[in-house]
Order: structure tokens, then C-alpha cells, then sequence
């Protein structure tokens, strides 16, 4: 049998390389643990979802918070961040969910200077940093509350450079974590047709 190694493409898939004479047989899609979320070539999932106490990991994160779209607090939803990611110029959005999405002491970053990089559209989203250092920051707001959405933080550092937060149609929640201490806001809240709880 041939020996096989695994080189990954950047993004859905990886090559499959021949390892005595470097010949590339084919590229196929990534297949992720189900435990550790790593391929074989060494690409490590996006995120975790748990649902219900059933998880699965996605190799991107929009796939993830597709997966959750419309779960109520029935459903136990856990979105747990698995690398650092970065969403480029664009933007994720949650819709209609609750659900809690764990930092994991890891990074979400953007550089999109139009809008903001986490969506939050309705529904309850707890943000939280089960590691250490998680962070979400974005090079205009790091969160929008909209649709009468509400996010619950915990942990983890929100930054933008303009507000870490823009609530337009919502609540935005501080609290404390586990472990006693709470989230930072480097640049501030930004506050517009909404309500301010701590």
C-alpha cells in the first residue's frame, strides 16, 4: 500500500501526496476528529458545536453558526471556538439563536472597516472564554445587537476601533465568569435604541 501524506490546501481541502516520490494522487475535503477537530494534514476546525450534549465540528465558522440557527435554551447550544479565525472583510452573524459561544482562549478578528464582525440578529448569545486571552476584535465594532437581540458576556476581550459594541435594537448583559473575572471593552460601548444592564 502506498504511504500517503497530507498537505493542506488553506481552505475545504488538502492534498494527498505520495510520501516516497512526492507525487500528489489528489485533493480531497478535510475530515475532522469529531474529538480533537484536527485532520489529518494537520488543519485544526473552526469550531464545536454541542447541541443537546451531540457535537460536531466545521471546518468554517459560518457553517457552525448555521448549524444553530432558530435552537432555543432547550437545545443547550455551545459554539466553541477551536483557532484563532479570521473572517477577513467580512462578518458572521447569529440569527434567531440562543445559544453560547465560547472563546476558548482563542481569537476572532476581522479587518472590516463597514461594519461590524459578529451579527447578532435577534435571540440570546453568552459569550464566554472558557481559556485564557479569547478575544473578538474587528477594525470598526466588534459586536452589533440588533432585532431585539440580547448578549450575555462573560469573558473574553471585545474590541473595535470604533465601539467594541454597537447596540442598535437590544441589551448587552455584563457578568462575570466562572473563574470571577468579566469581559474588557478596550474602546467602549456604543449605545443607540437600547438598554445597558451590568
Amino acid at each position: 500500500e502506498t504511504k500517503r501524506s497530507y498537505t493542506d490546501n488553506g481552505y475545504q481541502n488538502h492534498k494527498v501526496v505520495c510520501a516516497g516520490c512526492d507525487l500528489v494522487l489528489r485533493d480531497e475535503p478535510h475530515s475532522y476528529d469529531s474529538e480533537t477537530g484536527k485532520c489529518v494534514c494537520g488543519r485544526m476546525a473552526a469550531a464545536m458545536v454541542t447541541i443537546r450534549g451531540t457535537s460536531a465540528v466545521h471546518g468554517e465558522l459560518h457553517q457552525a453558526f448555521s448549524a444553530v440557527e432558530d435552537c432555543t435554551a432547550e437545545d443547550q447550544v455551545v459554539v466553541k471556538l477551536l483557532r484563532d479565525y479570521s473572517v477577513g472583510e467580512t462578518y458572521q452573524s447569529i440569527k434567531n439563536s440562543e445559544l453560547t459561544f465560547d472563546l476558548n482562549g482563542k481569537r476572532l478578528s476581522a479587518n472590516t472597516i463597514n461594519t461590524c464582525l459578529l451579527n447578532i440578529i435577534g435571540g440570546t448569545v453568552t459569550v464566554t472564554d472558557s481559556g485564557e486571552g479569547g478575544q473578538i476584535t474587528n477594525a470598526k465594532h466588534g459586536i452589533f445587537v440588533q432585532e431585539g437581540g440580547t448578549v450575555i458576556i462573560t469573558g473574553g476581550s471585545i474590541s473595535g476601533t470604533v465601539a467594541d459594541i454597537w447596540i442598535k435594537d437590544g441589551q448587552v448583559i455584563l457578568g462575570l465568569g466562572e473563574n470571577g473575572i468579566g469581559a474588557t471593552f478596550p474602546g467602549g460601548i456604543s449605545v443607540k435604541g437600547a438598554t445597558l444592564n451590568e
